[in-house]
């Protein structure tokens, strides 16, 4: 019989498989390579894993370097039933704590009655961590195998294409699972974003820069607001563009937010914000904004906010902000306000938001990671694109020429769009501008909140 976990995919007919001729052996099988790469790494390690010590106390098993994986198995039932007294191996199995279960039993019974498959018949999801510590040839075997694959096995956990993305999940599992009944129940319980990103939104989410500029100006702010002495969205154009939207999405939105730079600079926020409404009386609508200025507003401000259905978002920094008075003027006027972030802790960590000048990222990669991408959706004039970073980005390569810049291609003119469908599918694809992100440099170059001193570090990796 052959054998098959649940969690891989059969990209060929398995009668091959099945012709290949066990003789007197029991087994067939596919070496562990991520295994067999966790072992020699750990071995290079300054200290013994637990993982070694198991293994090595594990010795009935033979050779970690033949140790195999029991996700694919080809079976030679009469060979096994001959060898086997009934329950010999459940036996096994319930005598000791095994780490990989029916797995280390099965390479204990059979060390001495193994065929080794070629690795394209389980090959595992490339993991490089793990697989730079293979042997060379093991390493040679299993990217030779990866090219052109019989089973895929997304092994382990933590390789799940709903909990880890890779190029295997997109070219293999999604375009399949697309096609069963439960796929809209597989990308809703996703423990992260990753699919989101490469699929069509049911509903519309964007934001929208009311001012480029800002009273407070972030070290490494990710609209690049440093960079901008002053700078208004057109209220006229704005206004244009909710009511397209709005009659394309007829009128309903998932959210949408007014923010900046900081948005309470821009003298029409009182009519931007009705202009938002009145093309959208479905949606969740949020000014976001520092705060700085909300005491300064005028009455006017606060009653359009109630009157519209304004949520105000606060983004805390640690500066000095007089929350208590704010929270009552949201109490006195009735306007929904909400906090976000940390107040007053100056270790606050963000994080860079770091560009490639360079520009040859991989761009299915780069939006497969990004967790922008699909999700800050910017309108800026007549044209929404799928990351905040590409519709800003000209503000970076205003100051440092860095040849960072956005084309046509990276955004989608709604005027010109057929219709929701087409904006839908749009921002749920990579753009060009995805190559100038260094996505892998985002993590790990967290940093304490601070004043810009718009230095090039704070935004462009070299």
């Amino acid at each position: 019989v052959i054998y098959l976990d649940c969690d891989l995919v059969v990209c060929n007919d398995l009668e091959e498989l099945y012709q290949i001729n066990l003789e007197d052996k029991y087994i067939g099988a596919v070496r562990d390579y991520t295994g067999i790469g966790i072992y020699y790494g750990n071995q290079s390690a300054d200290k013994t894993s637990i993982f070694e010590k198991y293994y090595n106390n594990l010795k009935d098993y033979g050779s970690s370097y033949d140790y195999f994986n029991s996700g694919v198995l080809l079976m030679n039932l009469k060979a096994m039933r001959a060898a086997f007294k009934d329950n010999e191996l459940l036996e096994m199995a319930d005598n000791k704590e095994w780490r990989n279960h029916d797995q280390d039993i099965l390479n204990i019974a059979c060390k001495d009655s193994k065929l080794l498959l070629d690795a394209k018949w389980n090959c595992t999801i490339c993991e490089p961590q793990f697989d730079r510590f293979l042997p060379d040839n093991l390493l040679r075997e299993i990217t030779e195998a990866r090219k052109n694959p019989r089973i895929v096995h997304f092994a382990g956990n933590h390789m799940k294409p709903w909990n880890q993305d890779t190029k295997e999940a997109y070219e293999y599992f999604w375009p399949l699972a697309n096609e069963s009944i439960f796929f809209m129940e597989l990308v809703e319980r996703l423990k992260n974003g990753v699919i989101r990103r490469r699929t069509p939104r049911r509903k519309l989410l964007f934001e929208v820069d009311l001012a480029g500029h800002c009273n407070l100006n972030c070290k490494a702010c990710a609209h690049f607001s440093p960079l901008v002495s002053e700078e208004y969205a057109d209220y006229e154009m704005l206004s244009k563009s909710f009511k397209r939207l709005g009659e394309l999405f007829n009128g309903e939105a998932e959210s949408i937010h007014l923010m900046g730079g900081e948005p309470l600079l821009n003298p029409h926020i009182e009519e931007i914000m009705r202009a938002a409404r009145e093309s959208f009386p479905v949606a969740a609508i949020q000014i976001v904004t520092n705060g700085i200025k909300l005491l300064e507003m005028p009455e006017s401000f606060w009653m359009c906010a109630h009157d519209m259905d304004i949520e105000i978002s606060v983004t805390r920094y640690p500066i000095n902000l007089k929350e208590e008075e704010i929270r009552a003027a949201g109490l006195i006027f009735d306007v929904t306000m909400s906090f976000f972030n940390n107040s007053g802790n100056e270790k606050v960590h963000f994080r860079k938001h770091l560009m490639d000048p360079e520009g040859k990222g991989d761009i299915d990669l780069n939006f497969s990671n990004c967790y922008l991408a699909n999700q800050c959706i910017q309108l800026k004039g007549s044209r929404l694109y799928p990351c905040s970073l590409a519709g800003r980005s000209y503000r970076l390569e205003q100051e440092y020429h860095a040849g960072i810049c956005e084309c046509e291609e990276d955004s989608i003119d709604i005027f010109d769009a057929s219709g929701s469908e087409e904006i839908m599918e749009f921002l749920s694809r990579p753009i060009p501008f995805c190559r100038f992100c260094a996505v892998d440099k985002w993590y790990g170059h967290e940093m304490e909140w601070g004043i810009s001193k718009k230095a090039r570090d704070e935004w462009i990796f070299e």
